[in-house]
């Protein structure tokens, strides 16, 4: 090889060495291979390195029976310890050294590795799950023409997790009205606590107010508590079921909001017809006599109050509560949900409410969804309110998460 050569391959050595970046880390697998490149990190129970020859590669923590690394690592494990140092092995066993000191650290203890402590403390934080989520919902219907007709619904979901502790907060309204008459008026606001007591067991209390115009429900307050078990818990299904003790409390109106509407102006129409033959009266007698002034004060107060003090009807009563939660991903990341509620009275059991929502709900970005639900509710004492035993609602509505 002439001189000319020599000083060629000299500085492609050269160049190369400094293109190429240096992949000095091993990690031993437990079927026999080793892989060479540079560990960047360990998060959810897989490790990365990143080789010269298939990029960045991700092997699970399991499959690891060995790591070395040429630069100081910082590392926290499963017992909460933080060590920082070069990872190398002693008499086949794994540990972490720095300057004279070394210990044991077995691989599969490994929770989060970084190049720095600072890097280290930022991976941790990241990992941390987000005590408080939620949603808001919103919905609206509106069609003009033969029939017009508006419908609209907000709703807002709050959400605060722990390892043990889940609190649900919900908050509603739905209003809806054709031709210019109001059909629809409804508020809904609940609250469920659920603590963990042991693997897959669970103590609950919930709380429930409402109020439907609709079904010429006025009130409905709800308290209860009880137990549970998660029958399934999978990454793509999920199934509970649970049984507890509720009281209710209801008070009841004798008419829609579009029957209070026509009550009032059948009312005042015929108190103003009623005015009108008074007047009529006291101009052809001359006189005013008491009895037209009792007659007249009467006329007024229609006029003034046309609903009175109209009797609502109150109930109060002991309740079991049968509940079944389930949900299932569907295609790629839809799910599919339904939460069954079964209310028998335990004063009288051939009474009884039962509750269902299916919803399915499709994601169209990372925190927006469109969701479809329909809603349903049964309610044996229907024909004794004067309402449908069954009412629906079926929705649709763009769904933001936070």
């Amino acid at each position: 090889m002439n001189r000319h050569s020599q000083s060629m391959s000299i500085i492609v050595f050269v160049l190369s060495g400094l293109i190429l970046p240096a992949y000095t880390d091993t990690v031993s697998l437990n079927n026999g291979d080793r892989i060479t490149g540079t560990v960047t990190s360990v998060a959810d129970g897989k490790l990365s390195i990143e080789t010269a020859y298939a990029g960045t590669l991700s092997i699970s923590l399991e499959a690891i029976t060995g790591l070395k690394t040429e630069k100081s690592l910082a590392v926290k494990l499963s017992d909460n310890r933080v060590l920082e140092g070069v990872l190398c092995t002693r008499d086949e066993t794994q540990g972490i050294a720095k300057e004279d000191a070394w210990q044991a650290m077995p691989v599969e203890e490994i929770v989060v590795l970084a190049p720095d402590m600072e890097a280290l403390d930022a991976a941790v934080l990241a990992m941390r799950p987000k005590l408080w989520s939620g949603a808001v919902e919103a919905g609206a219907s509106l069609r003009s023409g033969n029939t017009d007709t508006t419908d609209l619904k907000l709703s807002l979901s709050l959400k605060r997790a722990t390892e043990k502790d889940t609190l649900d907060l919900k908050f509603s309204a739905a209003y809806g009205e054709a031709e210019d008459v109001l059909n629809t008026r409804r508020y809904t606001g609940d609250f469920r606590w659920q603590h963990k007591i042991h693997d897959r067991f669970y103590f609950y209390t919930m709380g429930l107010a409402e109020r439907d115009d609709g079904r010429k429900l006025d009130l409905r307050l709800q308290g209860g508590a009880g137990f549970g078990y998660e029958i399934l818990k999978q990454e793509k299904t999920q199934l509970s079921a649970d049984l507890g003790l509720t009281y209710t409390y209801e008070r009841w109106a004798p008419f829609t909001p579009w029957e209070r509407d026509q009550v009032k102006a059948d009312t005042r129409n015929g108190a103003f017809s009623e005015l009108s033959g008074l007047l009529s009266d006291i101009l052809d007698d001359g006189l005013l006599f008491s009895g037209h002034v009792n007659t007249l004060q009467d006329i007024l107060a229609r006029i003034r109050n046309p609903l009175g003090d109209y009797a609502r009807q109150t109930e109060q009563y002991p309740n079991l509560q049968i509940g079944v939660r389930f949900s299932r991903n569907l295609f790629k990341e839809s799910v599919l949900s339904e939460e069954l509620t079964l209310l028998p009275n335990l004063e009288d059991m051939g009474e009884f409410r039962a509750l269902s929502l299916l919803a399915l709900t499709t994601p169209l970005s990372e925190s927006i969804s469109v969701r479809t639900s329909l809603k349903s509710e049964y309610d044996s004492l229907a024909d004794q309110k004067a309402v449908e035993e069954w009412d629906h609602l079926f929705m649709t509505e763009i769904r933001y998460s936070f």
